[in-house]
């Protein structure tokens, strides 16, 4: 209770600000075929093949259309891990402000503690995904080429198994490593430079490899594949289970 009252205010911030962005790129979907034809850049950047603009047909203007919405929902997963971030790391900080002390003072034990933070940055994770899902749904409701509501959301929702195996990391990295846990903001930093700006550069294929959302489907435009959607599950779930026993163990930590 008391921690998800402290994140309250900065969440609905931060799933109100995704809503918007969502709706910001929807509204770009009926455009996406002149960008292309304007900009080779452009069709680099969203995975989009730029022979596709110069076809008239329905077909062709699909095809563009789920290209850009695949990799549009890929960054946006890597903001929302972002905002899940945030709101896993306030252990830490809470802890190095020695207000943890406090609390472990009172007859509540550290895996109560660990596993509320756990689940409340999962839930407010699949939530920004989920806004950000919406916002691009309405905005493209009304289009010609509109897709259903159930295609939107699978294709933005399969992204949030990223998102988790994030979070995962963090949760062993604020166990073993609780001081350097802001490394994961390099992952991130890294995942969201490979995600948008990759493409452009031509790097070598095998640096993707290490960026999780690179091993996620881009739903609708390749089929899911459900060996790695429960593979990357079930390393996050793993990596957040064995921080939870190591963080029941150490020392608290202070400024």
């Amino acid at each position: 209770g008391l921690t998800l009252r402290q994140q309250r205010t900065a969440s609905i911030g931060w799933i109100f600000g995704l809503f918007v962005l969502g709706i910001t790129y929807g509204s770009m979907i009926d455009q996406i075929s002149g960008f292309v034809e304007s900009s080779p850049t452009i069709s680099k950047l969203f995975n989009i093949d730029p022979h596709l603009a110069n076809e008239t047909s329905r077909a062709a203007s699909k095809a563009m259309i789920e290209s850009f919405m695949s990799t549009i929902f890929m960054i946006c997963a890597v903001m929302v891990a972002c905002f899940a971030v945030t709101s896993l790391m306030r252990m830490v900080t809470e802890e190095r402000k020695n207000r943890q002390e406090l609390l472990y003072a009172m007859p509540i034990s550290r895996y109560k503690v660990y596993v509320t933070y756990m689940i409340i940055s999962w839930i407010l994770g699949a939530l920004a995904q989920f806004a950000v899902v919406l916002g691009i749904y309405l905005s493209q409701a009304n289009n010609d080429n509109a897709f259903s509501f159930a295609k939107v959301a699978a294709a933005g929702m399969s992204w949030t198994v990223g998102i988790f195996f994030v979070l995962g990391i963090l949760g062993f990295l604020m166990a073993v490593l609780p001081r350097f846990s802001a490394l994961i903001w390099v992952y991130l930093g890294f995942a969201f430079f490979m995600s948008y700006i990759g493409n452009i550069l031509n790097l070598p294929a095998w640096l993707n490899n290490f960026n999780i959302f690179h091993h996620i489907s881009r739903l609708p435009v390749e089929t899911m594949n459900w060996g790695n959607f429960v593979f990357i599950l079930a390393l996050a779930v793993i990596f957040a289970l064995i921080g939870m026993f190591i963080y029941r163990q150490r020392d608290l930590i202070g400024d």
